[in-house]
């Protein structure tokens, strides 16, 4: 199953949408983990030690970010761009469905964007 960290910014509303319909989803956020204030490439770093695909609403700078690093040669478990405009119970329901029915390898150095289409 595919664990996810959200990053600093995360709608905290989607990580209860999550705990709350599909408690076999593993994640966990920079906040909860007492890292608030952690840069964008020291977040996908943490992810990438932890085994953990990236959950970020920052399109606009972590997916470049993100992309540069894979570049150099650097190994993520995945990025998911989330749209912060699309409707919580899809989000959740696409991400449980990402976590349940995927393997980490397809997501190894992938960049995606939810909702799915």
């Amino acid at each position: 199953m595919i664990r996810f960290l959200g990053d600093e910014d995360f709608d905290a509303r989607i990580l209860r949408g999550l705990r709350r319909h599909h408690p076999e989803v593993d994640f966990t956020s920079i906040d909860e983990m007492g890292l608030k204030g952690t840069a964008d490439p020291g977040v996908l770093r943490i992810a990438a030690n932890l085994g953990r695909v990236l959950l970020t609403h920052d399109k606009r700078t972590m997916d470049p970010i993100a992309k540069r690093l894979i570049a150099s040669g650097f190994t993520t478990p995945g990025v998911i761009i989330v749209d912060r405009e699309a409707q919580i119970g899809t989000i959740v329901d696409h991400l449980a469905m990402i976590a349940m029915a995927s393997h980490e390898d397809e997501w190894r150095n992938q960049i995606a964007r939810v909702p799915l289409m």
